[in-house]
C-alpha cells in the first residue's frame, strides 16, 4: 500500500496480477548468478554443444547427465550453452561458483549444497519467469513457500514446471551444475543429491540436465547404470582447440609450427583443458624457441603429464619445508577470496616479502593478479585441502592462524572462510559453535557475506559431535532468533531495491544498470 496509494505508483490500475505479485514473497539472498563464458568458445565445445542440443532434444530419457574430468571445462560449457540464440537452458543452478573477475571471491568446494536453497532457487527463478508473463495469479502460483518442507518445495518444482513448459510451448529445461561439490559436502544428510528427482517421477513436460564429475560413491546409488538416464562426456580438446590457446597465450613466435608444438604438449600431458593450461603456463617460463624434443623433455621434467597431482606436487616440493610453507597452503586451501600478501603474512606472523616469496614461488598452481593471491582452479584447492588436512601439525597450523585472524580486526573477514573451514576440518565442534555467535551472524553484512553461506554453515556446525548439549541449544537459540531477524530484514529492503531498481532502468543503459550503484543517479 505504501506504493498503490501514493505517488510512487506507476499507474492507477491495480489489477489482480499486481495483488498476487506483491503478496507472492521475495526469497532473501538466494544464490542467483549467471556466468558469462569465457572466451574464446574452442572449435571442439562449438561442435559438441551443436550435437548435444540436438540429442537432448529428441531424448526419450528425461534426466541427463554430463559428465567431466576436473578442468575440463564443463560449467564455461553449460555457460556457452545458456547464451546460444533460442538457448533451452531454461532454468539452472550453481552449486560451485568460480571466482568472480569483479570482487574476487569464489564458493567453499562443497558450494550450496542443501537441499532447501536448491528448490527455493528453482521456485525464484520460476515465480520470476511467471511474473514476466504476467501469470502468478493464472497458475496459482503459491503465495508463501518460505514454510514449506524442503519435501513440499520439490513437490511444488515438480509441479510447476510443466506449467512453465505449457507457456513457453515447448519442454523445459533445468540445469544442475557442479554436482561433485555437493558430493563431496561433509552434509550428506541435507545435501540436494539425496532429493534429486528419479526418472520415474519426471513427466514429459520438463528435463533435468546434471553436471558433474564422473560418478562415485558420494553421488545417490541409482545414478549408477541407470536406463531412465542419459549419460554424456565432455570430449577431450582437439588439437586445433590447443593452437587456439597456445596463440592466445603469445607463449611462441609467428613461426613456429604450432600445430605440431600442440601435438607435442597434448602427447606428454594428455588433452584436458586444466593440463593445457598449465602446460602452457609452464611454456612461458621456459627459453623459447626450443626443438619439441627439448619441449616434451622440459615438460616431463615438471612431472606435468596425464597426472596432474604429480605436477602439484612438483611444485610445492620445490619449495623449502617449513612452517611457514603449511599456513600459506592452509590459507590458500579454505579461503573463499583473492587475498592478498600483507593479510597473509599477518596471518602467519611473519614480513610481507617473506609470505610474498613463498607464494610467488607457487605459481602457477597459486597466481597473483594485482597484488591479490588465489588458487588457479578449484583442483588445486582439493589437492591443498586434502595435504593439509593429512599434516601431522594440522592443529598447530589452525590454532596458530585462527589466533592472529581472531585478535586483528583487519582479519575479521576471514574469520567466515579460513576459520571457520579450518576449524571444521580439525572437527573441534566447540570452538566452531564459539565462533558462529550473534556477532557473526551480524557482522557478515559488513563484509558482503550471504545470508545462505551463514546459513549453511550454522547447520553444519550443528551436525558435528557434541557434548553440552544444553549449552549448546541456548547458545543456538540466540543465533537462530537472529539469522531469523537477519532474513526478514534482507526480505524488506530486497522489495525496496525492487522498487527503486523498477525507477531507474530508463536512465541507465543495460551495461550500467549492472555497474552502477542506484544511489549514484
Amino acid at each position: 500500500m505504501n506504493i498503490w496509494a501514493t505517488s510512487r505508483r506507476e499507474k492507477q490500475e491495480i489489477t489482480r496480477e499486481n495483488v498476487y505479485g506483491a503478496l507472492c514473497y521475495t526469497e532473501p539472498d538466494v544464490p542467483s548468478y549467471e556466468l558469462c563464458p569465457e572466451k574464446p568458445i574452442l572449435p571442439s565445445r562449438q561442435r559438441f554443444g551443436e550435437t548435444f542440443i540436438d540429442d537432448i532434444k529428441k531424448n526419450s530419457n528425461h534426466i541427463i547427465f554430463l559428465e567431466g574430468l576436473p578442468g575440463c571445462g564443463k560449467t564455461n560449457f553449460i555457460s556457452y550453452l545458456s547464451q546460444m540464440n533460442e538457448s533451452i537452458v531454461d532454468f539452472r543452478f550453481y552449486t560451485y561458483l568460480p571466482v568472480n573477475k569483479v570482487d574476487g571471491s569464489y564458493s567453499d568446494d562443497e558450494g550450496f549444497y542443501l537441499g532447501n536453497i536448491l528448490w527455493r532457487s528453482i521456485l525464484v527463478q520460476l515465480k520470476k519467469k511467471f511474473e514476466e508473463n504476467n501469470l502468478l495469479s493464472v497458475v496459482k502460483f503459491p503465495l508463501i513457500y518460505k514454510f514449506m518442507s524442503v519435501s513440499e518445495m520439490r513437490e511444488t518444482v515438480i509441479h510447476f514446471l510443466p506449467e512453465y513448459a505449457k507457456c513457453i510451448g515447448r519442454p523445459c529445461y533445468f540445469f544442475i551444475d557442479g554436482l561433485d561439490h555437493a558430493a563431496r559436502s561433509k552434509d550428506a544428510r541435507n545435501s540436494f543429491l539425496s532429493q534429486l528427482p528419479r526418472p520415474e517421477e519426471i513427466g514429459d513436460d520438463f528435463y533435468f540436465v546434471l553436471v558433474g564429475q564422473p560418478i562415485n560413491d558420494g553421488y545417490p546409488s541409482w545414478m549408477k547404470d541407470n536406463k531412465g538416464i542419459t549419460y554424456y562426456s565432455m570430449p577431450a580438446l582437439d588439437t586445433d582447440d590447443v593452437v587456439i590457446l597456445l596463440e592466445q597465450s603469445g607463449v611462441a613466435e609467428n613461426t613456429v609450427d604450432m600445430e605440431n608444438l600442440a601435438k607435442t604438449v597434448i602427447s606428454v600431458i594428455g588433452n584436458n583443458v586444466l593440463n593445457i593450461i598449465f602446460a602452457i603456463l609452464e611454456l612461458k617460463k621456459m627459453v623459447l624457441p626450443l626443438s619439441f624434443e627439448a619441449i616434451e623433455k622440459e615438460l616431463n621434467s615438471r612431472f606435468l603429464n596425464k597426472q596432474i597431482d604429480k605436477y602439484y606436487e612438483w611444485i610445492i616440493s620445490s619449495q623449502e619445508k617449513s612452517l611457514l610453507l603449511y599456513k600459506i597452503e592452509a590459507i590458500m586451501a579454505f579461503s573463499s577470496k583473492r587475498i592478498n600478501a600483507y593479510d597473509v603474512a599477518q596471518m602467519c606472523g611473519v614480513e610481507h616479502d617473506e609470505a610474498a616469496f613463498v607464494l610467488n614461488g607457487l605459481y602457477p598452481i597459486i597466481v597473483c593478479e594485482g597484488d591479490r593471491y588465489f588458487a588457479f582452479h578449484n583442483d588445486v584447492r582439493l589437492f591443498l585441502q586434502n595435504a593439509i588436512i593429512h599434516n601431522s601439525n594440522i592443529k598447530g597450523i589452525t590454532e596458530s592462524i585462527i589466533n592472529r585472524i581472531k585478535h586483528d580486526r583487519e582479519l575479521w573477514k576471514y574469520r567466515y572462510d579460513i576459520s571457520f573451514n579450518l576449524l571444521v576440518s580439525c572437527k573441534a565442534t566447540d570452538e566452531v559453535l564459539k565462533l558462529i555467535d550473534v556477532e557473526y551472524v551480524m557482522d557478515s553484512a559488513l563484509y558482503g557475506i550471504s545470508f545462505d553461506r551463514i546459513l549453511q554453515q550454522f547447520i553444519l556446525a550443528h551436525q558435528l559431535p557434541m557434548d553440552n548439549l544444553e549449552e549448546v541449544c541456548i547458545h543456538s537459540s540466540a543465533v537462530s532468533l537472529c539469522l531469523a531477524q537477519y532474513a526478514n530484514c534482507i526480505q524488506y529492503y530486497a522489495k525496496e531495491s525492487d522498487y527503486f531498481e523498477a525507477q531507474s532502468i530508463n536512465k541507465k543503459t543495460k551495461a550500467e544498470k549492472y555497474c552502477l550503484n542506484v544511489k549514484m543517479i
